[in-house]
């Protein structure tokens, strides 16, 4: 009987260690890039990115937004030099099946948008519009270029200016917090 007690909680034990440690490599694999803070790290409160339905109706290809849980937004402007060095980075990983990109033009001229995604090669990133700045000062931010990552309707991270990762390393992130977010989802429902 004592065996079979020491069994059970070794068993217990080994079990508990593999479900840490598990969980301790898969943050690890999300590891934040440079440039990028946590929202809460900075005391902002963007709680929930309300905003987003109402800017973004459909994709520049005009079908209906994906539910994907992660969504990187990016605001910009034409005349932006930094903006424009980013966004055939962006453009690049546009089409990935684990999250979505946004963009989001500032000024209210849609000419210029489209002669800029005409001159950078710009093929698959959405041609939204926003007419005012005033999206800066509302999501905490100073100047462009700005990007946001929303997990599941919450803004969880932020960037100030150029965006210096490269496609595969951005791509790679947003990609595991994707997955975390599928993971984490999952484990709720589970618990519920």
């Amino acid at each position: 009987m004592n065996n079979t007690m020491h069994d059970v909680t070794l068993r217990v034990f080994v079990l508990f260690i593999c479900v840490f440690n598990s969980a301790f490599v898969s943050a690890q694999q999300c590891v934040t890039p440079d440039g990028f803070t946590p929202v809460s790290a900075e005391g902002q409160v963007i709680q929930t990115f309300d905003a987003l339905p109402d800017l973004i109706q459909t994709t520049s290809h005009g079908t209906e937004q994906t539910n994907k849980p992660v969504t990187l937004v990016n605001l910009w402007a034409a005349w932006c030099p930094p903006c424009l060095k980013e966004l055939p980075m962006l453009d690049s990983i546009a089409n990935h099946a684990d999250f979505a990109i946004e963009t989001i033009h500032l000024g209210n001229n849609a000419d210029a948008l489209q002669k800029r995604f005409d001159e950078l090669n710009i093929q698959h990133l959405p041609k939204n519009i926003e007419p005012d700045y005033a999206l800066l000062e509302r999501w905490g931010f100073r100047g462009l270029p700005a990007t946001l990552i929303v997990v599941n309707n919450q803004v969880h991270y932020r960037s100030a200016g150029y965006l210096h990762q490269s496609a595969d390393e951005l791509a790679y992130w947003l990609s595991c917090l994707s997955q975390s977010s599928a993971s984490s989802s999952n484990t709720n429902k589970g618990a519920q």
